[in-house]
């Protein structure tokens, strides 16, 4: 099958969280981002996610979350829990002088 269908949408339900499957990572990584350029990494489907993010030493950057850009440098990161899926999607990451973006983004439940 190329694509995903959640089980609600073709009419399956729950009977048991046992055993419930341990949290997915979707991304785990170093991004680096050039210099006036920007990164877009595309997010597997899952219902919600957990996004970690931060830059190393002195490095400043954004991530845009949908229509949102975050500032990340030395002093601030990102950490975020149970955000919906479908108001992400895709991550994209820019800076003006170039960064190292340290990433993780899990599947929670």
């Amino acid at each position: 099958m190329p694509f995903f269908i959640p089980a609600e949408e073709i009419g399956l339900t729950v009977v048991s969280d046992d055993p419930k499957p341990r949290s997915q990572v979707l991304y785990s990584g170093e991004v680096t981002v050039p210099p006036g350029e920007t990164v877009t990494l595309p997010v597997p489907y899952c219902g919600k996610l957990s996004l970690q993010a931060a830059t190393e030493g002195d490095d400043v950057a954004e991530i845009h979350l949908g229509e949102r850009a975050i500032r990340l440098d030395g002093n601030y990161g990102l950490d975020l829990d149970s955000l919906d899926w479908g108001r992400l999607g895709e991550i994209s990451l820019s800076s003006s002088a170039g960064a190292t973006v340290n990433l993780l983004v899990m599947e929670v439940s």
